[in-house]
């Protein structure tokens, strides 16, 4: 899974594993590129946090199938807490 952001003649690519950047970028895009990731991970961890908490309810011991245990009961318990620092 991947994309591409265009803005302002620059080309920023998202794959998978990480973010491709062009070697001119000006520093203004450079800036607002770093904000609006920073906004995706922040909405990302709260998202991750309510599918959990769906799925714990919906689907009591089967939730636990096809994830990761790890990141996702550390979101879960930010979430119920309504603390994202919680851990």
């Amino acid at each position: 899974m991947g994309c591409s952001l265009a803005r302002g003649g620059s080309v920023t690519a998202v794959s998978d594993t990480g973010l491709v950047l062009p070697r001119q970028l000006p520093f203004e895009r450079w800036v607002s590129i770093g904000m609006q990731l920073s906004a995706v991970c922040t909405s990302a961890a709260w998202c991750l946090g309510d599918w959990l908490v769906f799925g714990e309810t919906a689907f009591t011991g089967r939730y636990r199938q096809p994830i990761d245990l790890g990141w996702t009961s550390t979101w879960g318990r930010r979430l119920r807490s309504g603390d994202p620092t919680a851990g």
